[in-house]
C-alpha cells in the first residue's frame, strides 16, 4: 500500500503560476505512481487541473487561489478553492463541434474536465468556491523498475 501525500499551494491567479502548479502536480504524481502505464493518466490529470485553474484565472477577481492535491493508493484528488461569485462547474458541458470551420474560442475546458475526470464535486462555503477533481489510476499487478 502506498503512503499518502498532500500538497497545498497558494498562488496569485496568473497563467504563469498555473504552469508552476501543473509542473508541481506532474512531478508529485509521476513520483508517487511510478508506473509507465500511469503516464497517460498523469497527463490527463494535469490537463484537467490546468483547465480548471485557467478558468479560475480567466473568470475570477481573486487575489489568491488555493490548490490542494491528495495522493493515496490509486487515486489523485485535486481541490481548487477560490473566492468570488458562485459558479457550478458540475453542470453538464457539451464539447464544441470540432468539425466546423469556424471553431469558437473557449468552451472546451469544462467539457474536457468532465470527460477526463473520474469525479467532480462543487461546494460553496463561506463565499468560497471549492471544486474537487478525482482521477483513478489503473491497477497493475507488478511494479515496474
Amino acid at each position: 500500500m502506498n503512503d499518502m501525500r498532500r500538497l497545498h499551494l497558494s498562488f496569485a491567479p496568473t497563467f504563469s503560476h498555473v504552469d508552476m502548479v501543473r509542473a508541481a502536480v506532474n512531478g508529485i504524481c509521476s513520483d508517487f505512481f511510478q508506473l509507465s502505464s500511469n503516464a497517460a493518466s498523469v497527463l490527463d490529470f494535469c490537463l484537467i487541473i490546468t483547465e480548471l485553474m485557467n478558468n479560475a484565472v480567466e473568470h475570477t477577481d481573486n487575489v489568491v487561489l488555493h490548490a490542494e492535491i491528495f495522493l493515496a493508493d490509486r487515486e489523485a484528488v485535486f481541490r481548487l478553492i477560490s473566492a468570488g461569485k458562485s459558479f457550478d462547474p458540475t453542470q453538464t458541458a457539451a464539447m464544441p463541434n470540432l468539425k466546423q470551420d469556424d471553431l469558437p474560442e473557449g468552451g472546451y475546458g469544462l467539457a474536457m474536465i468532465q470527460s477526463l475526470a473520474d469525479g467532480m464535486e462543487y461546494e460553496r462555503r463561506q463565499n468560497r468556491n471549492m471544486v474537487t477533481l478525482h482521477k483513478t489510476f489503473p491497477l497493475t499487478t507488478e511494479k515496474e523498475a
